[in-house]
């Protein structure tokens, strides 16, 4: 299975000079290299997600802080004119913290004020993205989006969990896409592989990869794993493979020649929708009637 590293993500933030984008992995390995004082790495602490942020604020997001790259030049004194000029000469500044809140606020999101890194570890305006950390990078990367805070350790102890830096989530692989009916995201692409997880109608999920076999590979926020491309919207254009059946066999409801037939196929083309060793999964059409079964993998020829 194909997964997502923190190789495929952007971020963005001012650490010094002006705000720049970079390459998630890349800048965690340099963070996590850095040791502060008391010897405590630089690296991930935590990722923060405001509770009301939807995709709206997320595009929203990206489209504000791009302004900001190359613009604002680095100051904690004048760290508030993230969009107005410092009157006295006519510059913007911002931090690191500055240049996401204030994003936020221009937004529609209130954060309670312009916060530091402290302040958005610690505000109820803020949940925690559980995600895995280890040895500086984030394993499970999918679970994040875009306009998230990731907070990094720093060099003064007395704060919360060290924490002295925050970037943000600037760009995300794949595409949201809607879910049109209540579905299964599977472990594997076969409708025989663990459910990992259930989403509804009307629920969205990020595609990553149309696996060209009629599955998407997805995540619901919390899980990796497969979906079948007739349950979503948009993104997985991808059909199940075309076999034909040479000669008349049987199509059961499970895949066992033991489990109750359903009908006897005749010589016809069909969709593969989960192919096995032994048997089949398919969907044929008879006397104008789509009937799902399983079938006998020896009976089915494919290209």
């Amino acid at each position: 299975m194909k997964t997502i590293t923190d190789s495929d993500i952007l971020i963005c933030g001012h650490g010094s000079g002006t705000p720049s984008t970079k390459n998630l992995h890349t800048y965690s390995n340099l963070r996590h290299a850095q040791k502060a004082r008391n010897g405590v790495r630089k690296g991930i602490v935590e990722v923060r997600r405001h509770i009301l942020m939807t995709d709206k604020h997320r595009a929203n997001f990206v489209s504000s802080y791009k302004t900001l790259i190359g613009r604002n030049r680095y100051s904690q004194p004048w760290r508030q004119y993230v969009y107005t000029k410092r009157p006295e000469d006519g510059k913007y500044y911002s931090d690191c913290s500055s240049s996401g809140i204030a994003t936020y606020k221009k937004i529609g999101l209130d954060t309670g004020g312009l916060l530091n890194t402290a302040g958005i570890h610690s505000s109820s305006k803020f949940t925690t993205v559980e995600v895995t950390i280890r040895n500086g990078h984030i394993l499970d990367p999918w679970k994040l989006e875009v306009g998230d805070c990731i907070l990094f350790a720093g060099s003064d102890p007395s704060r919360p969990k060290q924490i002295g830096h925050v970037e943000y989530v600037y760009k995300m692989p794949g595409s949201k896409c809607p879910v049109k009916r209540k579905a299964y995201i599977y472990a594997k692409a076969d409708q025989t592989a663990k459910h990992l997880a259930t989403v509804l109608s009307g629920d969205t999920v990020r595609v990553f990869e149309d696996c060209k076999n009629g599955w998407s590979m997805c995540t619901d926020g919390k899980h990796l794993g497969y979906i079948k491309n007739t349950n979503i919207e948009k993104v997985g254009k991808s059909s199940y493979p075309t076999g034909t059946i040479a000669a008349p066999c049987w199509m059961y409801t499970k895949n066992s020649k033991t489990s109750k037939k359903i009908l006897k196929l005749d010589p016809m083309t069909v969709k593969i929708i989960t192919m096995h060793k032994y048997y089949t999964y398919i969907s044929a059409t008879v006397n104008g009637v789509a009937v799902k079964g399983w079938v006998g993998t020896k009976h089915i020829s494919y290209k």
